[in-house]
Formats: C-alpha cells, structure tokens, sequence
C-alpha cells in the first residue's frame, strides 16, 4: 500500500498505448491504455501484481483518476491523434464503477477535456458487472447513452451466459485468449 502511495508520488506509474488493428484494412482503429508500475526494485510490474491491493486500500480510485488524467493529457492534447478517429480505451476497476457519482464524473471529466465521447472506450471485466448487474448496467447505460463504448474484457473467465450482454449496453465482447488460444 505504501509503496502504491509512493508510485503515484513519484511518478513510477506508466501508461503504455496498444494498438488495435482492424483485420481487414489493417489501419490502427484504437489503442487500449496498459498501466504499467515501474517499480525502483523489481521493475516493470503488470497490474495483476499491483491492482487487488489498490483496490482493497481503495488506492485504486486515485490510480484510476491518475490514468484517466494522463491519457487527456497524452492524446487528447496531441493534435495527430485529435485529427484521426482513433479511440482510446481504458480499463477501470469494479470500485471504480460502484462509486454513485462514477457516470457524471467520467462525463463532466469528458467535457472538462473537451473529449468527444465517441472517442472514449470504457472496459470492464466480466465478473465486476455481475457482482451487481443492475446497478452497473444503469450506470453504464448512463454512459452508452452520452456515446461513451463499453467493452466487457475477460468475457468466458466467469460465470455469465451471452444472454446477460442483452441487458448491457455493451458495445464489445473480448473473449478471453484462453479460448482462443488454440484456433487454428
């Protein structure tokens, strides 16, 4: 916990950009903001090594606003990517999502910005919606509604059916590699 307090002190958090590239025409279509903690004693650190103790020392909301601010600042400043239609797309945690303000925060965040919410992907894990489905999904549809995308990440980790992903106003499905992995 401490050592999460200072890494947001200290500047030792990182955004990292992955492309998404569609298949067909191969151009870039997103990038997917990738935390990285680069820690001063073991290195580059992902976050399954960092996140379920941020989130239990509730250090996650200021991780979470840390990351927000710094991909407004990275991208939505840089006049290449305000000239593309490239959208960016941010992972955020289950105590994220269950804050009662967390819709209007991330619009007013998103107006503060000047971002267009077109632009903006929000992905969440499959198993943060269905801790609470209703709640969630009204606090998405919040979201869908002002143009914001929501991605389910992880989908086939948990125990939800693809009949859930109708009464969520989701507009992607990443299926786990796990299920994957062995398509040839």
């Amino acid at each position: 916990e401490s050592g999460l307090r200072n890494a947001l002190k200290n500047g030792e958090l990182e955004i990292f950009y992955q492309p998404q590239v569609d298949v067909k025409s191969r151009h870039i279509v997103g990038v997917e903001a990738l935390l990285r903690w680069n820690h001063p004693l073991l290195g580059m650190r992902a976050p399954g090594y960092f996140i379920e103790q941020a989130e239990e020392s509730r250090i996650i909301q200021q991780i979470s606003k840390w990351v927000i601010n710094r991909v407004a600042e990275d991208l939505f400043t840089d006049a290449r990517f305000l000239q593309s239609d490239i959208k960016v797309s941010i992972n955020l945690s289950a105590s994220d999502i269950r804050q009662k303000e967390f819709p209007e925060n991330l619009v007013s965040f998103t107006e503060a910005f000047g971002i267009d919410p077109q632009r903006l992907e929000i992905e969440i894990t499959e198993n943060m919606f269905m801790s609470d489905i209703q709640a969630c999904t009204q606090k998405l549809q919040v979201l869908a509604n002002r143009g914001i995308s929501i991605a389910i990440d992880d989908f086939g980790t948990g125990y939800s059916s693809l009949n859930y992903l109708r009464e969520l106003p989701v507009h992607k499905v990443k299926i786990d590699y796990s299920f994957v992995s062995e398509i040839e």
